[in-house]
């Protein structure tokens, strides 16, 4: 059966099994626990008060990827007119993504099963921290949730704005960097799973030629499929180097041998590889956009042995760079300074400490400017959207 459907089936049930107790807004249903945040807070506010300064630390790390997040989206938003302008094409920047949907214009599918632990995880972590956080700054939450939008499972924390708001500025910037901080940190805990899981289980065999480009120097040498397992005499790729790759936070391009020996290399070079189907010698062209770059003109990926192992492995090295890319990505634009996310409320305050008199424009000019960004980021997901869905009007008519 879809797994799709059956997933979409145990929603329904549960909503069903719960429905006295289920409040509805449109699309999202929750199912509050006052409970769970009473039992939390009386942890929290006995147990935790020692970890106050490590949220300060990530009222600094919050800040700081509030910069972060303006930066990229100023850069794609730079991208994505540049191609409009040009008629180049152009993929989003910042994208929606659905477990199980290959979203129209999106650069990323997010397996349904994947997605759905990954997202449950990175909604606990967020909505806890904040729990957790306010419960250390003497605020009890009013209830704890489980939230689904629509078909998607998330986490939240119902807290008294009131009295959030007669909080010291300090305790509040607290509580709201806190969903973030722990994001990023249940991301870097994953990233250390990750090597430690790929150190003991993974062997690199060498590189994978996915592409030969055409009218390249391998055109006609290398193919599709061949494995490259040495450039000059010198191993295409370690273990330590496909450790730094396959957690997705380093750069493959500067940590694989083979990519790094080769960007090093001039057009007229020769290089020997040692590959699958036998030694071959190529004799380097140049990149059109980097004449004094060698440029063999190949498309690559790390060839990997898992070593006696079954499919749950590979299984779950998917789900932890899922996990990984979410925490980063969620919790980055949850910094973005805007109405609705914790970045709003943090660059908010900030704003009414350092420019009192006219924090009110500024709060509003800043908010614009970051909506903007982010808007223009999604336009390509949007655009792809609504045309698909005029496609498929079409095609019914």
């Amino acid at each position: 059966m879809n797994p799709v459907l059956v997933w979409l089936l145990f929603v329904i049930a549960f909503l069903y099994w719960k429905r006295k107790n289920i409040e509805r807004h449109g699309i999202i249903f929750m199912l509050k626990n006052k409970g769970l945040a009473t039992k939390l807070y009386n942890f929290s506010s006995r147990h935790l008060k020692r970890i106050n300064p490590l949220f300060d630390l990530g009222v600094i790390v919050g800040f700081i990827g509030m910069f972060y997040a303006i930066k990229l989206l100023f850069e794609g938003a730079v991208d994505i007119f540049k191609g409009f302008l040009f008629g180049e094409a152009t993929t989003a920047h910042v994208s929606v993504i659905i477990p199980g949907v290959a979203v129209p214009g999106s650069p990323l599918f997010l397996p349904l099963l994947e997605g759905i632990i990954a997202i449950a995880v990175l909604a606990i972590v967020h909505e806890f921290s904040h729990a957790i956080a306010a419960s250390i700054q003497g605020m009890k939450p009013k209830a704890v949730a489980l939230v689904l939008l629509a078909f998607i499972p998330a986490a939240g924390v119902e807290l008294d704005e009131k009295k959030v708001s007669h909080l010291r500025p300090r305790a509040r910037l607290r509580i709201f960097a806190a969903g973030s901080f722990a994001n990023f940190l249940t991301a870097g805990t994953f990233m250390m799973l990750a090597v430690v899981l790929t150190l003991l289980f993974v062997t690199p065999t060498g590189i994978e030629v996915l592409r030969v480009e055409n009218g390249t120097a391998a055109d006609g040498i290398l193919t599709n499929g061949t494995v490259i397992t040495a450039i000059n005499g010198v191993q295409a790729i370690d273990s330590k180097e496909l450790v730094m790759s396959t957690t997705g936070f380093f750069n493959p391009v500067t940590t694989i041998s083979f990519s790094r020996i080769a960007s090093q290399l001039s057009p007229g070079d020769k290089v020997i590889l040692e590959t699958s189907e036998g030694e071959v010698e190529v004799t380097l062209g140049a990149f059109p956009d980097n004449p004094t770059r060698g440029r063999i003109g190949i498309i690559t990926s790390p060839k990997i042995e898992f070593v006696d192992v079954g499919d749950w492995l590979p299984w779950l090295l998917g789900l932890i760079h899922w996990i990984i890319i979410l925490n980063l990505g969620v919790g980055l634009i949850n910094l973005l300074p805007a109405p609705l996310f914790d970045g709003g409320r943090m660059a908010q305050d900030l704003i009414s400490v350092v420019f009192p008199k006219g924090a009110a424009t500024a709060t509003r000019a800043l908010f614009a400017f970051a909506l903007t960004l982010l808007v223009v980021n999604l336009l390509p997901t949007l655009i792809a959207i609504v045309t698909g869905l005029i496609s498929a009007i079409v095609g019914m008519i």
